[in-house]
């Protein structure tokens, strides 16, 4: 029941509501240990990893000051594929969870269309790597996006962990895994085994998406976990343990959800059951899962994913707000994406009104 602060104070409280997102590991990545730690808008964090990231191709726009580097450095790839020099770009997913799944997608289709507008496409070779077996966790999405990705000649690696980079030699390494039928010969079974092969890519332009994990101060405190995110009821945001803490957002370990659309469901929810519990009454508001990912597909085209939770079983279901074939890339959700979101986050969520 007490909050202990970096400069000493100690605050005592009735109820906590925890938000407060998570952390970039940049320093799991071999070769990025000197980047460590990084909160997205911490100058610190972004001085000492701009050492390291936003020249010689190596790029990140998950810290501020990183997506202006990052526009800068595929200019450049853009400028030698222009002048007829082949490149090579290379776009890795994340072993662990992490903040905007389409977000490399995106990042994918922008360098695509903006090779294509200079001209230059045909002298770049675009590369996807993701440690899954799938492109999305919904099937009509991973359909939809394993085609755009065919549709614009990006090549897919399924099942390849990013373990490392060489910046100074501008080579990403990943662990390339599958599972194999292997003759135990004193069983006389078959036994399946996780094998590995490493792999070397070399690359003009590589956008990394580091690793992502709670901040040390939750996850190694009472209302932490093993994960390190802070455990609630799916359902109600209640922590399982503290019925007087709620968590919402990144932090919290709810399956799916680590984006602002989530954020933007379960603040609504979190609310009604903080008031509720407060009341004495049952917590009765519901978060469904609700998660939405404007996939920008191309300049001027988005692919709006919705989805939530699957009500029947594991997994996840289309959950579209539209009367529209939400698998479908449309110049409408652009429109949307562009123009409307951030009033919507301005004057919508952080109102409370949204």
């Amino acid at each position: 029941n007490q909050v202990k602060t970096a400069g000493g104070q100690t605050i005592s409280y009735d109820y906590l509501v925890v938000a407060a997102g998570l952390v970039l590991d940049f320093g799991a990545i071999k070769g990025l240990e000197e980047v460590g730690d990084v909160y997205s808008l911490d100058k610190t964090d972004a001085a000492r990893a701009q050492k390291i990231l936003g020249q010689n191709g190596l790029c990140s726009i998950y810290f501020a000051d990183g997506a202006v580097d990052t526009w800068t450095q595929m200019q450049k790839l853009i400028a030698d594929a222009k002048s007829g020099k082949k490149v090579k770009a290379v776009f890795p997913e994340p072993h662990t969870a992490f903040k905007c799944g389409g977000a490399q997608k995106k990042m994918a289709n922008l360098t695509n269309a903006r090779l294509v507008e200079a001209g230059a496409r045909a002298n770049a070779d675009l590369s996807f790597y993701t440690n899954g077996g799938k492109l999305f966790g919904v099937d009509i999405y991973h359909e939809a996006i394993s085609n755009q990705m065919k549709a614009r000649n990006v090549a897919v690696n399924y099942k390849h962990k990013f373990v490392a980079v060489d910046p100074a030699n501008k080579v990403a390494t990943f662990e390339k895994h599958w599972m194999e039928k292997v003759l135990d010969p004193e069983l006389g079974i078959e036994e399946e085994v996780r094998k590995f092969e490493v792999v070397n890519v070399e690359y003009d332009f590589c956008h990394v998406i580091p690793p992502q994990k709670a901040p040390k101060e939750i996850a190694q405190s009472p209302i932490g976990s093993a994960q390190g995110w802070v455990p609630v009821t799916k359902e109600t945001l209640q922590h399982v343990k503290y019925p007087n803490v709620f968590s919402l957002g990144d932090v919290a370990a709810v399956p799916l959800g680590k984006t602002g659309g989530s954020a933007r469901k379960q603040y609504n929810v979190l609310v009604q059951n903080l008031i509720a519990s407060m009341e004495g009454k049952p917590l009765t508001a519901k978060y469904d899962g609700y998660t939405v990912c404007p996939l920008i597909t191309n300049i001027g085209t988005v692919m709006m994913a919705e989805f939530k939770w699957n009500p029947d079983g594991p997994g996840a279901v289309p959950a579209p707000s539209f009367p529209l074939d939400p698998a479908q890339e449309r110049w409408l959700m652009w429109l949307l994406k562009a123009y409307m979101l951030k009033p919507m986050t301005v004057y919508g969520m952080l109102s409370g009104r949204a």
